[in-house]
Parts: structure tokens; sequence; C-alpha cells
């Protein structure tokens, strides 16, 4: 039977290649993708059968440029997952935490672990990305050098696990969503949906507040909503949301009814199923 491929940005041992195989099961494919559009590009040529890919985190807050890429692509949101992130602190074999000196790692995991690495009195480097940094510390073969990454990038690379849950805060969590070229299938059975649209507003005062009045009316909990710039019509944005209720499939397709009346254009980017849980990294 053939794998399913899932494409996710970053190298081998990633916090993201962790999630989806906590989302799909270790018997999928990861294809490991150079940045976010390429995530992107590969699920919609079918190159992968499907995407994930982070799009906020408990500290750090959104990312982005992956709600601007929802916007830009036709790929729909099939399902999402809450991960905690558990930072650990990775040397070369046979090295010990008093031999490091300097940690490598992308910046957001630098910034989610000071408190350690100041007691420790370890210096920060950035790099491009966790696992990533491992494969570096790894080539370099510097003793007094260690990167931050999660446990699976240790095992990957067969490297020393010098300290774990090194970061700051212990509910550190990221978002993950699963995307795909086709819209989640309805179930008549299930109530716990969530729904992601994205649109952007006439030019008159009240027009988002009543936007937001009749997503309340029809009983829907607003749990998200982000701005971005509208490419190429400079103090214009888009309007990001996420809402959730006890409601089935039907009605959050009616809302995008509602939305596409009331707004210039309104696009909705996937109906799934909310996660009720934390899933442990």
């Amino acid at each position: 039977m053939k794998k399913l491929r899932v494409a996710y940005q970053g190298e081998e041992g990633a916090y993201s290649e962790s999630a989806l195989f906590r989302y799909f099961g270790e018997q999928v494919q990861s294809v490991s993708c150079v940045d976010f559009p390429e995530v992107f590009a590969r699920t919609i040529a079918g190159e992968t059968d499907y995407g994930f890919i982070p799009v906020e985190n408990s500290t750090a807050g959104s990312i982005h440029q992956n709600y601007d890429l929802l916007n830009q692509y036709e790929l729909y949101i099939t399902g999402e997952l809450f991960y905690k992130i558990h930072h650990c602190l990775i040397g070369l074999p046979g090295t010990t935490l008093e031999d490091i000196k300097t940690a490598i790692s992308h910046p957001q995991a630098l910034a989610q672990s000071t408190t350690f690495l100041h007691e420790h009195h370890i210096r920060e480097q950035a790099g491009l990305d966790t696992a990533g940094s491992v494969r570096v510390i790894k080539d370099q073969g510097d003793k007094s050098y260690a990167a931050i990454a999660s446990a699976r990038a240790c095992k990957v690379h067969n490297m020393e696990l010098l300290a774990e849950n090194i970061e700051d805060f212990k509910h550190n969590t990221t978002r993950f969503l699963a995307i795909h070229k086709n819209p989640l299938e309805q179930n008549p059975e299930m109530k716990n949906y969530k729904a992601t649209f994205i649109f952007s507003l006439p030019h008159y005062p009240g027009s988002l507040s009543t936007v937001l009045a009749g997503i309340a009316e029809r009983s829907f909990n607003l749990t998200k909503i982000e701005s971005r710039p509208l490419i190429n019509k400079p103090w214009e944005y888009i309007f990001c949301i996420d809402v959730s209720g006890d409601l089935p499939y039907t009605a959050y397709a009616d809302l995008q009814t509602y939305l596409t009346s009331k707004t210039n254009s309104s696009k909705l980017v996937g109906i799934y199923p909310s996660a009720q849980t934390i899933e442990e990294g």
C-alpha cells in the first residue's frame, strides 16, 4: 500500500516533522521542504498528498507568512493539531553540559530558552532552524557548541542529549494545520467543527463590526482574528478568522454565504474538526 506523502518545512527531525507524525501516524512518508512556499507548491502540484504547516505559537504568536500563503493558494484546511514544543540541548557525543559555551538554534527557540541559557552561562547564536542547527554542530565538531532542537533531531543525528524541557514556558504550544487539494467531506455525526475564512471589507465605518456581529448572531465563537496587508493595495487589509461552535457542517457553509454578502471577497479555507486536546511533544 502506497504511503501518504506529507510536506513540511525544515530538515529531518524538525518539530514540524515530529508533529506531522503525531497527527498522521508514523507510517506516512515525510517530505522535507526548504521553505513554506515549497510546502504549498508541492501540495498544490500533487507531489505530496498533504502539507503540514505551523500557523501560531502560544508564546511567539502567528506565523504571518502562512496566512498569506493560505490566501494565495487554493488549498483547504482539513485538520489541526495543538502540539507542545519541548526544547532539548543537544551536543556532540561524549560532551557534558559543562562543556557547552554556545547554543545554536532558530531565534524563536533561543528566545524561548533564555532562562536556561543564562543560568548555565551559554551564549546564543542564531541559526536557520532547529534540526539544521544539530547538523551544523555535528559537521563542525566543536564540543563547546550545542544546538536547541527536538529529541527526535537528537536521535536522527546520533547526538548527545544534554538537557530536556529547557523552554521557559512549559505550556509552549504550536498550532499546526493539515492542508489538502480538496475540502474535507461532510460528516453528519460531527459537531465539533472549526472553520477558517479570509475576507476583505468595503471602506465604510463599522464594516468589520457589522460582520463580527453577524457571526455572533449565528451562534459562532470567534476564536481568532488576524489582519494582513492586501498586496498591491497600500493600507488595505484582509482578515483571517477562525470560528467554532456546537453546530453542524452546513451552518459553517451557510456562514460563507453571509460573509460573501457583507464583504468585498470571502474565501472559505476549510471546515475541519476542532482539536479538543493538546498533544505532548
